[in-house]
């Protein structure tokens, strides 16, 4: 049995296109066209027939121009309508486009007079050339979308320089070997006609792809710019003999500027078409002392070379809105914009607050204080987070950890693995345990790549229950002796495919020592042992033991060079453990900085030194100057309409009490009311000894210390 035509032709189209598609990459269907497919098994034939179709009425235009006008033609247009169709179809369709347009070309060729070899030829060229084009395109960027930068440079290298290349060599070779012209004047014409074909013809299509213009050209500006371009491109070309048709081609460029490719490729066919009917309606010169060949290479060389910088133009004016749009839509891509660096700072600042915990557990027994350090003063959120949790006994839970990467990814992945360690530490009560549950977690869908985590649980009496998970070894400040590590429960980090038994150990705290807890971007430099950077820390941290848990991890971080540029983040947790004999002499309050509030500060700071025997004049002292430092955060660290927080540490040394006053704003100045008098710093340094107030990027601290002289402290 016989099989029909357009069956053997869907067959040949299938089996070809099978071929590519295994010699490339597959493509994304979006921005592609899938008619064809839509259309079923009828499809492949529909598709044949469309583009045999549009072939043929582009060639018969071409040859028409070509022969009213006695000279080449502008631009070869069946080399962009099929350019146009590779590019725009996924590669299974290939074959069928190359079918039609070569079986199409063939039989025109035929149908002119030319030899069967020599049709064969023309027909090979005009299959090579858009074959080579759309694989350059299409394996460099996928689907091509004419708004970004990169897509149009392989546009320009592939489908308008490599391929007719390509194909003006076939043809061009082919025309001389049956007797044709010469070979490189042929060349330069076939290659120069279809190049144009392709940027004016397959650029109007192309165009319409993934990314709109800016700017519609349905608009009464775009269709002013279509306009003046054919009538300013018509007179240029018929009522003057002077070369300013280059002053019709600034409407491509401005197409560019202000629309889109869209744009440029319809203001540049608009350009090419009137400048081909006006060749063949006009016998005159085009340029004053040329000839009509020479001027019309002029011509078509700068319709070229101007729709193809319109389209560069275009692309970078929508790729600079399109990452304008992109870093305002979000606080996490703001700071990529923003010149006011203080305002990015607020906004990271914001941002690490809603993805870390707002505060520590405190108790009578356990003194918890954290600094968080992002990878840079950029807005760059990273992965390294902390947590503390309650538990049974009396016990509270440590954890830190390290999600590896930046970004909106890894901060994501630290958000998830956060909640996964709180839903787990409430019933587990072995960190070994937990942080297998956590590495199950990590390997499911939805957990995180790779991590690093040390969980640890500590009870009143000193027992601190630990394991590691590829993370950096706690350092433990006892009040007198030598730091310690605590490295006895390493084991593989967090990736979900761990199949090592992990481990767990115990180690005895003594009373009034501090653990600290730490993410390696404290200890890790680049090019340096991380030996060095841990020894480093050991030294550090232990000439900070005796400070409070907040100023140790302020200065810790200072000390251990943690500077505005780094390719980390740094995470600092100190824990202490507080002895029996003295729970209460380490005060801590955080309370918005707004003048209601100070009420309630006054009253806890009161119950506070009530508690420890601080009356008499130490306690009118504390009032005092607390209250003064406070007052100025209130007044001047935040503006009116958004008041933040205001944290007061207090802290019970040999024989006076240090002072610690933060805000974490800048120093806004406000109208002083009537009765103002601003001799608060005058207040406090009079009272006090070691004043100081220090003011950086994240807020202001004023410290100094009241001396117990009218006193009886409670031991």
């Amino acid at each position: 049995m016989k099989t029909r035509g357009p069956m053997k032709t869907q067959h040949a189209a299938e089996q070809i296109g099978e071929d590519l598609s295994a010699d490339g990459p597959a493509l994304p269907e979006k921005g592609l066209w899938t008619w064809p497919d839509r259309l079923g098994s009828g499809g492949t034939v529909a598709l044949f027939i469309v583009v045999a179709t549009t072939y043929a009425i582009g060639a018969r235009l071409a040859f028409a121009l070509i022969v009213s006008s006695g000279l080449d033609g502008v631009f070869f247009i069946p080399a962009g309508i099929t350019a146009a169709f590779l590019l725009r179809l996924p590669r299974r369709h290939w074959a069928t486009v190359l079918l039609g347009a070569g079986v199409t070309e063939a039989a025109m060729d035929l149908a002119n007079g030319f030899t069967f070899a020599q049709s064969l030829g023309f027909a090979a060229a005009n299959v090579a050339e858009p074959l080579l084009g759309a694989l350059i395109v299409t394996s460099a960027i996928g689907v091509l979308d004419l708004a970004r930068r990169k897509h149009v440079v392989f546009f320009i290298v592939g489908s308008v320089l490599a391929g007719p290349a390509l194909g003006a060599l076939i043809g061009a070779g082919a025309d001389r070997m049956f007797g044709g012209d010469d070979f490189l004047a042929t060349f330069g014409q076939w290659w120069l006609g279809d190049a144009l074909g392709v940027v004016i013809v397959g650029g109007s299509i192309v165009a319409w792809g993934p990314s709109p213009d800016r700017r519609t050209l349905g608009s009464l500006p775009g269709a002013a710019l279509l306009a003046g371009s054919a009538v300013l491109t018509g007179y240029a070309m018929i009522g003057t003999d002077l070369p300013i048709v280059f002053m019709s081609l600034i409407g491509i460029v401005v197409a560019g500027v202000v629309f889109g490719p869209r744009a440029v490729a319809m203001t540049a066919l608009t350009v090419a078409v009137t400048v081909a009917l006006s060749i063949s309606l006009f016998s005159g010169d085009l340029i004053v002392g040329l000839t009509r060949g020479t001027a019309l290479l002029i011509i078509k060389i700068e319709v070229g070379l101007f729709a193809l910088a319109g389209l560069v133009v275009a692309a970078e004016a929508h790729e600079r809105e399109l990452a304008s749009r992109r870093a305002s839509a979000s606080e996490l891509r703001a700071a990529l914009i923003e010149k006011d660096r203080q305002q990015e700072h607020e906004i990271a600042l914001r941002l690490q607050r809603a993805l870390l915990p707002s505060e520590l557990l405190q108790d009578d027994r356990f003194r918890m204080a954290a600094r968080y350090e992002a990878a840079s003063d950029m807005l760059e959120v990273g992965g390294d987070w902390y947590d503390s949790i309650r538990l049974d006994r009396g016990r509270v839970g440590i954890v830190v950890g390290d999600v590896v990467g930046h970004g909106i990814e890894a901060a994501t992945s630290m958000g998830r693995l956060r909640s996964a360690f709180a839903a787990l530490a409430i019933s587990e009560e072995s960190p070994m345990r937990l942080l297998t549950e956590l590495d199950r977690f990590a390997g499911t869908q939805g957990g995180t790549a790779f991590a690093t985590a040390v969980y640890g649980i500590l009870d009143p009496v000193g027992e601190l229950r630990y394991a590691s998970a590829g993370h950096p070894p706690p350092l433990v400040l006892p009040r007198h002796g030598s730091p310690y590590w605590v490295d006895g429960a390493r084991s593989q980090p967090l990736y979900g495919e761990s199949r090592t038994p992990r481990r767990e150990a115990v180690a005895r705290i003594e009373p009034d020592s501090t653990i600290i807890f730490y993410s390696d971007g404290l200890v890790e430099r680049r090019g340096e042992p991380i030996e060095v950077g841990l020894g480093r820390l050991e030294t550090e941290a232990g000439a900070l033991r005796n400070l409070d848990p907040d100023e140790l991890c302020r200065q810790l971080v200072t000390r251990m060079g943690v500077g505005s540029e780094r390719n980390d983040d740094v995470v600092v947790v100190a824990v202490r453990l507080l002895s029996l004999e003295s729970p209460h002499r380490d005060f801590r309050l955080d309370i918005p900085a707004v003048p209601t509030e100070l009420k309630r500060l006054r009253d806890e700071l009161r119950s506070w030194l009530k508690l420890n025997q601080l009356t008499g004049q130490v306690e009118t002292d504390l009032l005092l100057t607390v209250g003064e430092a406070c007052s100025n955060a209130v007044r001047h660290a935040y503006p009116e309409d958004r008041p933040g927080l205001c944290t007061v540490a207090l802290q019970i040394e040999e024989d006076h009490v240090r002072v610690r006053v933060i805000d974490y704003g800048t120093w806004h100045e406000r109208a002083k009311p009537d009765g103002y008098t601003g001799r608060g710093t005058d207040i406090m340094r009079s009272v006090s000894s070691d004043f100081s107030r220090e003011t950086g990027a994240d807020g202001t601290t004023v410290s100094f210390r009241i001396p117990i002289k009218h006193s009886k402290l409670k031991r």
